[in-house]
């Protein structure tokens, strides 16, 4: 099991939430953020292919830890929304994530009541420090 400290795991979270993966060395804990640049503008193709062809010569030097299933990421939209005291907030999210697009949905309304959407980012963050901590336990 590889053991990153709090710096490392909140740079490995950021990358998984703005919707990159990551690749992290064994042994010096470096951080690789990886977009997909065929769905992503800001992805420098260039710039990803020699990422790509610099881990697969570092061979197994590399973990990947891959964006959090969907399935799971709506589960944490509806644990956020369970947890909203305001009613009028929890009626209106729980409308936007049964709606096409939930997860911009759901971030465009919070963005609307900004106390929520910080408390929505911590809650997300914390969530997402917890899968990493998990995909990294799997790790042999």
């Amino acid at each position: 099991m590889i053991v990153l400290s709090e710096e490392k795991m909140q740079e490995v979270a950021d990358a998984l939430q703005s919707g990159k993966s990551a690749y992290i060395h064994r042994e010096h804990h470096e951080v690789i953020p990886m977009g997909d640049p065929e769905n992503d503008p800001t992805v420098d193709p260039d710039v990803h292919e020699i990422l790509e062809i610099r881990i697969a010569e570092a061979g197994d030097n590399y973990i990947h830890v891959d964006l959090m299933p969907t399935k799971e990421s709506f589960a944490l939209l509806q644990a956020y929304i369970d947890r909203v005291r305001d009613q009028e907030l929890w009626l209106e999210l729980g409308y936007a994530i049964k709606r096409p697009n939930p997860f911009r949905n759901f971030r465009q309304l919070l963005k609307k009541y900004p106390e929520d959407y910080e408390r929505w980012k911590r809650f997300r963050n914390k969530r997402v420090l917890k899968y990493i901590e998990e995909q990294l336990a799997a790790v042999e």
